[in-house]
């Protein structure tokens, strides 16, 4: 994870919960399984190519840390705009709840 050198409050995010559609039902996978926030997050991270190879190290703590942690975790000012800059590429059923998830 990249460290708060902005000295800006830890954000706390809980990414276990199911993505919701417009509405209101939980979006289901092709298996009929609730996608996680976490789910969705890792998966893009995991796609990231246009970063440097520091950047790729700190990218891939931060997907273990998502998919490890049960509950709320510990999100830097840092890890929100990273996460921010690269849910970008999902649709608008998926973005957005993501993106009002963190803050």
């Amino acid at each position: 994870m990249i460290a708060n050198q902005l000295n800006i409050p830890i954000m706390k995010v809980n990414f276990n919960v199911p993505l919701e559609r417009y509405n209101g039902e939980n979006l289901k996978d092709n298996e009929g399984k609730d996608v996680l926030a976490k789910h969705v997050v890792c998966n893009v991270l995991s796609l990231v190519s246009d970063a440097t190879p520091n950047e790729k190290i700190d990218i891939d703590q931060l997907m273990h840390e998502i998919w490890r942690t049960a509950g709320d975790m510990e999100l830097s000012p840092e890890d929100v705009v990273t996460i921010r800059k690269h849910i970008q590429v999902l649709p608008v059923s998926t973005f957005v709840p993501l993106y009002k998830m963190l803050g």
